[in-house]
């Protein structure tokens, strides 16, 4: 393990404002597999790292581009070389925590719509609206055909977290 600085600044960007910060263990633990990782002793872990440390943790659907996309939002440098610094490395990971709770709170809300049903119905969405007084019924219907579900005016379980996903990714 090497003592050296990061060789690049931390850039925090607007996508790590308001996740749920680490646990002084989470921390530890993280850093034992980032020096785990960390093979050269360099104090970064290149693309191919990062990889192998997120699918340690259980994030299996990482693939290259998405690493890169990664690497480039936390160090706002287009050449993802140097790869993450410990301190990134923790802020990677604090937010992929985060977007997977937020997925399994996306699940239970469409669960709780849908009355644990397989698909997600525009009466489904007028009948919440109604229990919660809010909007009326001709603005839900030009909701709904914006979000342009499909023939069927059915949305499924994954339509919908995509959809929520997406939303997140723009709006968090």
């Amino acid at each position: 393990m090497s003592g050296h600085p990061s060789r690049r600044g931390s850039n925090t960007g607007g996508s790590m404002l308001g996740k749920a910060p680490l646990t002084e263990s989470q921390k530890n633990d993280l850093i034992d597999l980032f020096e785990l990782f960390d093979t050269d002793g360099g104090g970064s872990l290149d693309a191919d790292e990062i990889k192998i440390a997120l699918l340690t943790l259980g994030f299996t659907g990482v693939d290259d581009d998405e690493v890169e996309d990664h690497v480039r939002q936390l160090t706002g440098d287009d050449d993802e070389e140097d790869g993450l610094n410990k301190e990134q490395f923790l802020m990677l990971v604090t937010e992929k925590v985060s977007q997977r709770s937020l997925r399994k709170e996306h699940k239970e809300a469409f669960n709780y719509m849908t009355k644990d049903e397989r698909y997600l119905k525009i009466t489904d969405i007028l009948e919440i609206a109604r229990e919660k007084d809010e909007d009326t019924d001709d603005e839900l219907r030009n909701m709904w055909s914006y979000l342009d579900i499909g023939s069927d005016g059915y949305m499924s379980e994954e339509q919908f977290l995509q959809l929520m996903d997406d939303d997140s990714k723009h709006h968090l």
